[in-house]
């Protein structure tokens, strides 16, 4: 049985604008593996938007799975319908929404039809590190990956008018504290709880959408301008602590309003670090 060709990415856009109405529907594309549909689930909870998965449509509308439906109607007949889905969304769900696009179904017309539809709405390739994919995927040959990864980024480059790398936080995680990680039930929701965070800062800067909560829902005065406080807060860290690698710089400056770097001498190195490391415990 003969293979079908690899679909053509279509051309870059560059004079895409990035100017969109802050209710527009958010697109996001990506190879499978690359936690696409998780950030989808951030955006839509954060936003409270409607998620819409493009392959769970499929189904709705056509009564079958995509793999089902080409198996069945061949790959011709299934690129066709799922173009007239991929508009049907498209026209009916142009605001308010997050949208996260198979991967599968990316021919070369439904990538015009998303190319046209990022002139009016953001359109985010989510890309992610080679070695998460293949974990997720279950390839044993890199190689593979790498040439599916080559392929896909041309196509989802040439649709997308921002970019997302989704930094898996497990890989960050010092080898000798893995051990420690395994028996601690909080490390995978601490690590979703940082993507969570990181993707929702991404989407605040770049789309400018409307109600993405504060990022520091904690802290009172995270939407008081900082020179109109008061009072302000400042993190003092000692520069052999912040080269440690144990060190969760994220953590520690979360609520301050600047951060203090401290190059001390070589007898006031041991103290400081102690010092810092039982406020740490304290806070």
């Amino acid at each position: 049985m003969a293979t079908s060709a690899p679909p053509t990415p279509v051309q870059p856009q560059d004079t895409v604008p990035r100017i969109f109405d802050r209710d527009a529907t958010i697109v996001l594309l990506g190879a499978r593996g690359t936690g696409k549909s998780t950030l989808g689930v951030f955006a839509s909870t954060a936003l409270q938007r409607r998620l819409i998965e493009t392959d769970h449509s499929f189904q709705e509308i056509t009564g079958q799975s995509p793999l089902a439906y080409r198996k069945q109607n061949g790959t011709a007949e299934y690129h066709k319908r799922y173009l007239e889905v991929l508009k049907t969304l498209f026209d009916k769900h142009a605001n308010s929404c997050i949208i996260v696009c198979g991967a599968s179904s990316l021919d070369h017309n439904c990538q015009l039809l998303i190319q046209q539809f990022a002139y009016d709405h953001p359109v985010i390739h989510v890309l992610r590190c080679a070695e998460n994919v293949q974990q997720y995927l279950g390839i044993s040959e890199p190689e593979k990956v790498s040439k599916l990864l080559a392929i896909s980024d041309a196509i989802f480059r040439g649709c997308s008018n921002y970019e997302y790398f989704n930094y898996a936080e497990q890989s960050a995680i010092p080898k000798d504290a893995v051990s420690q990680s395994k028996t601690n039930s909080r490390t995978p929701y601490l690590a979703l709880k940082n993507a969570e965070r990181h993707f929702l800062k991404f989407l605040a800067r770049a789309t400018q959408a409307r109600d993405i909560p504060p990022l520091e829902d904690a802290f009172p005065l995270s939407q008081v301008n900082t020179e109109d406080r008061t009072f302000t807060y400042a993190v003092c860290i000692p520069l052999s602590a912040a080269t440690n690698p144990l060190l969760d710089i994220e953590a520690i400056e979360e609520g301050a309003d600047a951060v203090e770097l401290v190059v001390e001498s070589k007898s006031q190195s041991s103290y400081k670090t102690k010092l810092l490391w039982s406020k740490l415990t304290f806070l």
